[in-house]
């Protein structure tokens, strides 16, 4: 920081966190929040049947498979779910060091026939998220989370955590639902909420797309980095 003209945090809770940790002035810290290409017009529907296999709702994922992100935590809520003989399919796109140990706690659980592990899949955001009606987040901690804005940008209906920036880009119950994090039985609650009711499910999938137009397209973020630099070369 003794160099640059200005420090970019991406989302407002680092912007936050580096000025208290570090003491920097908030004149020096701009504020761009990330933003992402539109996943829904570079969708095809090649994987659609893939990711939905005729389910009347789809529940997706995407996440490495390590602790930050609360797979078992999901896990466990589906678990809820599955007892109260709620219909949907659950696909979780990732890979890491957590799969076997989450594969066995899935079939602990005995979620065979709600959850799918499909691994690694190559330019997940395009060919996934199109097809899944809602998205979960379930992780313990974030920055600015770049999946939600690419679930936001494909129109799903959101659940997520309250962590990183998620509660300054989700607002809650109208652009998603929010729960805190490492709580099964509150984010069981939430995904029923969107299960059960289509009509919220749709309005949450509709004010997340309208606040990806608006706020988080990558064309948005080039003009305010462009605006950036032609403040600092002006100064």
């Amino acid at each position: 920081m003794r160099f640059p003209n200005r420090l970019v945090a991406v989302g407002e809770s680092q912007r936050r966190s580096i000025a208290e940790t570090y003491n920097i002035a908030v004149e020096r810290l701009a504020l761009i929040r990330n933003g992402v290409p539109d996943v829904k017009t570079e969708s095809s529907t090649e994987d659609q049947d893939s990711v939905r296999r005729g389910a009347e709702i789809v529940i997706g994922s995407i996440s490495t498979l390590i602790p930050q992100k609360g797979i078992d935590v999901l896990l466990r809520a589906i678990r809820i779910l599955a007892d109260e003989a709620l219909r949907f399919r659950v696909v979780l796109v990732g890979d890491g060091y957590l799969r076997s140990s989450l594969e066995s706690l899935a079939k602990e659980l005995d979620l065979n026939a709600y959850v799918e592990f499909v691994g690694w899949v190559d330019d997940a955001a395009r060919r996934v998220l199109p097809w899944v009606d809602v998205f979960v987040q379930s992780s313990l901690w974030e920055a600015m989370s770049i999946v939600i804005l690419e679930a936001m940008s494909s129109g799903c209906a959101i659940v997520a955590t309250t962590v990183g920036d998620n509660s300054y880009i989700i607002r809650d119950a109208e652009s998603g639902l929010l729960v805190p994090p490492g709580s099964p039985d509150m984010l069981a609650a939430s995904l029923r909420k969107v299960i059960t009711d289509r009509s919220l499910r749709e309005h949450l999938a509709r004010e997340s797309r309208n606040d990806y137009e608006k706020k988080y397209t990558a064309r948005r973020m080039c003009a305010d980095y462009e605006e950036l630099y032609l403040e600092i070369l002006g100064q």
